[in-house]
């Protein structure tokens, strides 16, 4: 019988072994004092043992290849502006985004978002919103001994390969831009869809162009086109075309897609070439630079 990728992708096949692993941790912390490094070794241990438990293969996936990368992203960033110094020179308080955003001469809404990120995996303390408290590892990130490990401009990927090329230019000359795009189809599995929840009778299908050329939906950044297949399945009656816009390396090497289903290239810095009735920032676009593009 063929397995569903799905359920096995979001299920948790380990949670039996959550009762153990809690009462190994709970011992282990009480034998934290005396047990020196090693007793912070075994524990440290514990807690990721805990953590692969309660994760599903998709959660760990996005971790890998999703939530660390950004991470990363946004440590280099606070070297580069000098924002882990600023934190660092404030002290132990919480730090308002728009202040710090000042003192490094940076958007705030973009500070805020990085922020955001470093806040939801553990790095900074969110105190309120767009307010955080620096946490050890972040104040030891102002120390050149530990900042000065993470250069944006001349990074592994650079080093390994020999190249000045952005990651998409260079996965598709090494031949691996399909694992890229399934990467990004792997991502959606499990995950609530857009379509559930957003009113797409009420805000898309009522006063839509009814010409079956018209523009009816543009999809910005969405790779092979996961998500319009999605809605097309869902919705296969809506009225004229929908388009999908990603970068060149990415539309070029799309094969079968639905003939309702255009696809184009577009860099997203640049005005929208498809003016429409509104906008629905699913991931990715800030609310100021939406206001410039679309």
């Amino acid at each position: 019988m063929e397995t569903d990728t799905t359920d096995f992708a979001t299920s948790l096949p380990d949670i039996e072994r959550v009762p153990s692993i809690l009462a190994k941790l709970k011992a282990g912390y009480e034998d934290l004092v005396t047990g020196g490094r090693e007793g912070r070794r075994k524990l440290w241990l514990l807690a990721q043992e805990l953590q692969h438990a309660v994760s599903t293969a998709r959660e760990m996936m996005t971790k890998h290849c999703l939530s660390e990368p950004a991470v990363l992203a946004v440590l280099v960033f606070g070297v580069e502006t000098g924002l882990w110094k600023l934190m660092a020179r404030n002290g132990d308080k919480p730090q308002p985004v728009e202040e710090l955003a000042v003192g490094i001469n940076v958007d705030p809404e973009l500070l805020s978002r990085l922020m955001r990120h470093l806040g939801a995996t553990g790095y900074l303390i969110e105190t309120r919103g767009d307010e955080y408290l620096p946490t050890s590892f972040i104040k030891a990130m102002s120390l050149d001994q530990i900042g000065g490990g993470y250069p944006a401009s001349d990074t592994s990927l650079m080093m390994a390969y020999h190249t000045d090329q952005n990651v998409f230019s260079l996965i598709k000359s090494k031949g691996y831009l399909a694992s890229f795009n399934h990467l990004m189809g792997g991502y959606g599995q499990g995950r609530l869809p857009w379509t559930s929840f957003y009113p797409v009778e009420e805000r898309l299908v009522v006063g839509a162009d009814p010409s079956p050329v018209a523009p009816f939906l543009v999809d910005i950044g969405g790779n092979i086109g996961h998500d319009l297949e999605r809605f097309q399945k869902k919705y296969p009656k809506t009225p004229g075309l929908l388009f999908l816009q990603d970068l060149e390396p990415v539309i070029s090497g799309i094969k079968g897609l639905n003939p309702k289903i255009i696809a184009s290239i577009h860099d997203f810095h640049t005005p929208q070439p498809i003016t429409g009735r509104g906008d629905f920032c699913k991931s990715v676009y800030q609310r100021t630079r939406l206001t410039i593009i679309l």
